[in-house]
Formats: C-alpha cells, structure tokens, sequence
C-alpha cells in the first residue's frame, strides 16, 4: 500500500511554530551539526530558537521565517514535512532585505555586529533570486516519512500554488548546498539546473 494515499497539503497556522523551528533548524544544518544562524551570530542554538518562534509569530511574508509562507505535509493526520515559498520582490522589497530588516529588529545588537564581520564570507555563498520568480527556501521530510517523495510533492505544490495565484510567475528558484547530496537529487528530478555555484574557501 502506498503510505502517501493519505498524504495532504495544507498552509501552516501559528499551532505549527514548534514544527516549522524544527524544520528551519534542521533544513539550516542541512545534514551536518552547523547551525549556520549560531556560526554567524555566535548565539547558542536555544536562543535563537526562541527568537525563531516570535519572528515566525510576526508573519512578516516574502522571506522564510513566515508562517503564510509555509505548506505543511500530513500523512494520516501526522505532519511529515513542510516546505516555504514566495514570490521573490513580491512587496517590492528583496527578500534578504526584508530578513535583514526583521533579525536586526530581533537580535542582539551584538550578534548583529558579528554577523557583520562576516558579512565578507557570507557574500560569497549568498544569492539574490531574480525578482518575480517563484522562490522555494526551507524544506524538510521528517526522517520517518523519507524515500516517499514527500518533499518533491511539496515543491511542486508550492509552484503550483503560486502560479495559480501570480500566472506572470514563470520560473522557481531554490538554492541549497551543493554537498546536500539527497535535495540536489530531488531538485533535478523535477526539473530545476544548476544555475549559479559559489564557493567559500573559509571552514
């Protein structure tokens, strides 16, 4: 039987901050033990977390710590993964400006100033999508709901979604890191190329 027969879209409500935390930290490690936020800010992964819950509270959209910009996916009523997306520049505003915007009004000045000390390293992996294409950002399948093809059926539910809804729209950009060998598998299968490599010769 296939165990996604009873597999559901649905967008995320504020009773999933919990989840979507979990999934933007785990998706953020991207199979390693690196917490990119705590490497920048040099914060515990704790504090951040708890940041996480009341930026994702504020709702602020067209970046990925917003709740409006989730999907969830439920197998038999149990979330199995979620997955953001926009529409890049939709509000006039860049998406990394608008993030900018957001962790300068909830992280410490301090952390803020580190994060600007590295700002060198950071703009050699960071990428600005093209604006009025169709960004697909965090995404996660919890370990148990794996090898069913969960996350492709989540991008491609997102496009469909936001095509549905801006049909100007046409292009979806993603970026991930390349040694994220399982999601670089995933994101060819349905059709995105390589578009830009960066690399960042500093560990």
């Amino acid at each position: 039987m296939d165990k996604t027969s009873n597999l559901l879209f649905r967008k995320a409500l504020p009773g999933d901050i919990p989840f979507l935390v979990d999934t933007i930290v785990a998706a953020e490690k991207s199979g390693s033990e690196i917490f990119s936020y705590s490497t920048i800010f040099e914060l515990p992964e704790s504090e951040i977390r708890k940041m996480f819950v009341e930026i994702l509270a504020e709702d602020v959209q067209g970046q990925e710590l917003c709740i409006s910009d989730y999907i969830i996916a439920e197998v038999n009523g149990e979330r199995a993964g979620a997955v953001a997306a926009w529409i890049e520049g939709e509000g006039s505003q860049r998406s990394s400006l608008v993030k900018a915007t957001i962790l300068n009004y909830f992280f410490p000045k301090e952390s803020m100033a580190k994060a600007h000390q590295k700002r060198k390293y950071l703009d050699q992996v960071h990428f600005d999508p093209e604006p009025g294409c169709i960004v697909v950002d965090i995404g996660l399948t919890l370990p148990e709901f794996r090898g069913q093809g969960i996350l492709a059926k989540m991008m491609m539910e997102q496009i469909r979604l936001l095509r549905l809804s801006n049909p100007e729209a046409k292009s979806s950009q993603t970026h991930m890191m390349k040694s994220n060998l399982v999601s670089f598998s995933i994101c060819e299968k349905i059709g995105y190329k390589l578009k830009i490599e960066k690399k960042c010769d500093d560990p």
